[in-house]
């Protein structure tokens, strides 16, 4: 199994240290991970998707594989 962690935060803030928990979890289980930052990358657009509206209907044959969680309050 292969794991991606993505962060989109400035290096080490609280979403990349989580984000690196989970990976380490998945390592230890035996997940090949990487960890991508966007913040390191170059030329990289973020403008909003046209087709972003397309997403959630994309990602239904996916769901079994997609693990959500909710913000800690």
């Amino acid at each position: 199994m292969k794991v991606l962690g993505i962060s989109a935060g400035r290096k080490m803030n609280n979403t990349e240290i989580l984000v690196k928990e989970a990976l380490m979890g998945a390592e230890e289980a035996g997940a090949e991970v990487e960890l991508i930052r966007l913040h390191d990358l170059k030329n990289i657009s973020l403008k909003p998707n046209p087709l972003q509206h397309e997403l959630p209907a994309r990602l239904e044959k996916y769901k079994k594989y997609l693990t959500y969680s909710k913000p800690a309050h």
